[in-house]
């Protein structure tokens, strides 16, 4: 073989892989989504509940008022996202998150999974929950 043949093979194989990593890298409204669900995610678990009632939005755009008082001695031990699947049109999502928590005055902890409705505004490009905070009970 020439060393024409073999660096022609190196570039077709380095091209090859350059494209497979292209192709399989995640969209930025992939990526977005990814990171409001986290950020949502880190709020519920340090306790920002008025900073994660920002994220609740009905698709007309009506905002819902979110109760956040009833949360104060609700105390998130844990907080992991399980699942985020995708529309085909990557406007809607669901994503799943099992919560561990407990109530101050009660101190049993709970776990729940919390089944969340994501949607896509198209003219912020932002992501929001359609539902409301996780359900938290004694």
């Amino acid at each position: 073989m020439t060393s024409y043949s073999i660096r022609g093979i190196i570039y077709l194989l380095c091209f090859i892989l350059v494209s497979g990593c292209l192709a399989s890298a995640p969209s930025k409204d992939v990526e977005s989504l990814h990171e409001e669900v986290k950020t949502y995610g880190k709020f519920i678990r340090w306790r920002a509940y008025d900073e994660a009632a920002g994220y609740i939005r009905h698709p007309d755009g009506e905002v819902i008022n979110v109760d956040t008082e009833s949360l104060k001695e609700i105390r998130v031990t844990k907080y992991e996202v399980l699942t985020i699947i995708l529309n085909e049109e990557k406007t809607e999502a669901t994503a799943t998150a099992e919560i561990s928590y407990y109530h101050e005055r009660v101190n049993n902890v709970h776990t729940i999974q919390d089944k969340q409705l994501w949607w896509k505004d198209d003219e912020s490009g932002r992501w929001y929950v359609n539902g409301p905070l996780p359900d938290f009970k004694p």
